[in-house]
């Protein structure tokens, strides 16, 4: 019985060897990987994509807020030309409070664009080893 007991396992094990041969065909396995790597750059062009639309978003919001604040240290020094000082106050006061926004905006435009640069140079790294692959 040990005779048959071995040949069965020499014939699974030729059997096992031809699978995995198959199945990990090198060819297959570097199309997957290629495959794979640009579905990838997809993801990540989706990603900077996003990324550039928010620093774009913040660009403009500190922009209007400092035109804002331009606007209500105009309104300000007219009032106080014209004597209303109930008038000047309140601007000022607009004025401090749309200059805290706008430090807040330029702060996180400021973050964001470094985010978008460097989700830049990662997509280009990516594309250069997707492109050097095929």
């Amino acid at each position: 019985m040990s005779l048959f007991k071995r040949l069965r396992d020499v014939a699974l094990s030729n059997i096992y060897a031809l699978i995995e041969k198959k199945a990990e065909d090198p060819v297959k396995m570097t199309d997957q990987y290629l495959r794979d790597m640009q579905e990838d750059v997809r993801e990540a062009e989706k990603s900077v994509a996003a990324q550039i639309a928010l620093e774009k978003k913040f660009k403009a919001l500190y922009a209007e807020q400092s035109a804002l604040v331009k606007k209500r240290e105009e309104q300000a020094h007219l009032a106080v030309e014209a004597e209303n000082l109930d008038l000047a106050r309140r601007a000022i006061e607009d004025k401090q409070n749309a200059e805290q926004k706008m430090n807040e905006y330029k702060e996180r435009y400021e973050q964001n664009k470094a985010a978008s640069e460097n989700l830049r140079k990662k997509l280009d790294d990516m594309r250069k080893q997707v492109s050097a692959k095929r």
